[in-house]
């Protein structure tokens, strides 16, 4: 700045109301640019806002389809263990039936084999009574 020391009192009045108004101006100006980067400021704040909101909700949307799929996945697992289970219930009758058939076809055999034993026996019984009876 220019010193005042030797300017007239007139020109100092003058000077001094050209620098508080450019002052004012610069105040003016800068109260404008400061209002306007407080406004970008709340416009970016905003945008933020909105996007991680907007982030939130795709979280939550990815998050809900993947726990129907895995409870849709479980649900598939669930009942093909029941398949098997009953599969191997059906199995296990199927294997209980062949059991008691082979058995009961193995207890039809015994006795008819007793039966020819028993047979045998009352021939074998009747053959010596005769061969008995015609010795003496």
């Amino acid at each position: 700045q220019r010193s005042s020391v030797g300017t007239p009192p007139q020109s100092q009045a003058l000077q001094a109301t050209q620098e508080a108004k450019q002052r004012q101006a610069d105040d003016g100006f800068t109260q404008l640019r400061q209002s306007l980067h407080e406004e970008e400021m709340r416009a970016k704040q905003e945008e933020m806002r909105w996007k991680m909101e907007e982030n939130k909700k795709r979280i939550a949307e990815t998050n809900r389809i993947r726990k129907e799929a895995q409870e849709a996945e479980m649900k598939k697992k669930v009942e093909e263990q029941k398949q098997r289970l009953e599969e191997m219930r059906r199995k296990k009758e199927e294997e209980d039936k062949a059991r008691i058939l082979a058995a009961q076809k193995k207890g039809a055999e015994l006795k008819a084999m007793n039966a020819i034993r028993q047979a045998q026996q009352k021939v074998r019984v009747a053959v010596f009574q005769n061969y008995d009876q015609a010795r003496s």
